[in-house]
């Protein structure tokens, strides 16, 4: 389930495996897809516990970020809603991606 569509200011979408948790940001409309799914259109998958091994100082790899305050901000998203993210760093057109591995949940 997802918290976000494209055209963020980063190449990574919001998701939670918890429909309670996507049903508190998705604005009536929470939408469902599999790892396997994603992976199939060359989205890469982050998950909490690679996420939070991530997210601390400025961030490594993946998370590096010039702000501290904001990777520690976004450590506590991760810690509080659970947040896995969806990586669209490898796709040609996250759009269509989008479109073919979501469906309506």
């Amino acid at each position: 389930m997802y918290f976000e569509g494209p055209g963020r200011e980063t190449p990574y979408l919001s998701t939670s495996e918890e429909y309670d948790l996507a049903e508190n940001f998705a604005n009536g409309s929470v939408w469902e897809t599999y790892v396997k799914r994603a992976r199939e259109e060359s989205v890469g998958h982050i998950g909490v516990t690679e996420l939070l091994s991530l997210m601390k100082g400025n961030g490594k790899g993946k998370a590096k970020w010039a702000n501290p305050f904001e990777v520690m901000q976004a450590r506590r998203y991760v810690e509080q809603w659970g947040e896995h993210l969806l990586d669209f760093r490898e796709v040609e057109d996250p759009a269509k991606a989008t479109k073919i591995i979501f469906s309506k949940a």
